[in-house]
Formats: structure tokens, sequence, C-alpha cells
């Protein structure tokens, strides 16, 4: 960093600032954007240029201008976002990444011809049917059992793999006609506030509240009331793979 633009800050309270900083993303985000500067920083290097932030416009566009010819109709723009994000902790009075020949890079990349999208194709309720059929049967092992519940509570739940991996015992409530799932940690819930999913007890085999009953007894874990739930089963996945012996 250049040192003219802290003014009178130790390099003590610079790191601490940016230290701060690097929690306005999330933990996924800021490890991608760092990986990009880092790309940007071993450019730098390759061709002897000083490894200054605020980085010389010129420099910056020239990496852009690189980026084009990669086989990725992403590249520029993830590096233009990691780049601005990083400058951004900077005190200075124009970010370079704001400059228009440093915009105008990131729309030709977006102009330039792409291979077609391919989409994935949606998962339906037919096959929720033939994976519960298939890995639900009635004499099923934890491991398919397992599998058929994740399906089922990822498709009527929409939540994300990673939230339901990350699905605690204290996360969880069963009553008679429904089950609550309580996420603390959500990709779309960016200031942490927690969202809370309230799956209904429907009674078909497809039921996802039904499965999970099933995998919790196959698995043994008990379903206690709030005050008899220990600090050992609070902090129990109840989704994560185990080890299975077949």
């Amino acid at each position: 960093m250049r040192s003219g633009s802290w003014g009178t800050l130790t390099s003590v309270e610079i790191r601490g600032l940016i230290n701060d900083c690097l929690h306005s993303r999330a933990s996924s985000t800021v490890a991608k954007y760092i990986r990009e500067v880092r790309k940007f920083i071993n450019f730098q290097e390759i061709n002897s240029r000083p490894l200054l932030f605020p980085a010389n416009v010129a420099h910056l566009a020239l990496y852009l201008s690189t980026l084009l010819r990669k086989d990725s109709k992403t590249a520029v723009l993830s590096a233009y976002s990691a780049l601005k994000w990083i400058h951004g902790f900077i005190p200075v009075q124009f970010n370079p990444l704001d400059f228009t020949i440093c915009k105008n890079l990131v729309e030709t990349e977006k102009r330039s011809p792409h291979p077609p999208v391919v989409k994935k194709e949606p998962v339906d309720l037919d096959m929720i049917k033939s994976i519960i059929n298939n890995y639900a049967s009635s004499d099923c092992n934890l491991k398919d059992l397992r599998f058929a519940t994740m399906s089922t509570l990822l498709y009527v739940g929409l939540f994300r793999s990673q939230e339901l991996l990350d699905m605690k015992l204290c996360d969880l409530d069963v009553t008679d006609t429904y089950l609550e799932v309580r996420l603390p940690k959500s990709k779309t819930d960016i200031y942490r506030l927690g969202q809370t999913v309230f799956i209904p007890k429907s009674g078909l085999y497809t039921c996802p509240y039904s499965l999970l009953i099933r995998y919790l007894n196959m698995s043994k874990i008990r379903i206690l009331m709030l005050n008899q739930i220990s600090s050992y089963l609070e902090m129990s996945y109840i989704i994560r793979v185990k080890v299975f012996i077949l």
C-alpha cells in the first residue's frame, strides 16, 4: 500500500482496518476475491512492475485486457470485481477501477461470443418420487435413506446443500403437524439475521417430515425436549456423512 494514502496511521492500524474490511463480504466471496488479487500481483511480478496499491490504471487495464484471451466468459468480470473491492479499502478519492477504460473491458467480455449456456435439467416431483422408491424402501440401509431424505428436503425446503449439511439438532423443532428448521447462516441472509423454514407433515410416502423421522430413528438420533438437549447434542450435525458398514 502506498503510505501517502493512509496519512499518519501506523502499519498495525492499517492492518487492523483492512482485516475489518475483509468481513464486508461472505467468507467464500472473500476467498475468491483474494485469489483474483493474487493473480494480478503475480502478473505484476512476472512483468517486473511495482506492486503498489492503488495500482496504476494502465497496469490494471492491461491485465484485464490479457484476461480477454482466456478461455473463460467471466475472467475479466471476476478480476474487475475483486480488484475494485480491494481498492475500496484504500482511502483515496477515486477508485482506479472506476475509470471508463476498465469498465469498457468488462463490457467487451460480455459482448464477446461464448458457447451457449446449457442449463441443467430441473428437478421435478417425478424425480423425487423415483429417488424415494429406489432409496427409501422399507428395507433400505442408512446410507440410502440419508440420500432420499436429503433429496426430498432440498426439493421441498429449497435448501442449498451446504445449509442442509450444516443443520444441527438444535436447529430442528419437530411437532405433530410440521417440521421447523432454523438456518443460522444462509447465502441469501447476508446480515445473518437467521431464517426459519416450515415443512408440513403430509402423511404421504414422499413426505420429508416422515423421511427425516425415519432417518433420525435409524441413526439413533433422539429428538428431545428443549430443556433436555445437552450441549453435545446441540452441536451434533444431523445430515453430515457418517461411517457406514456395508
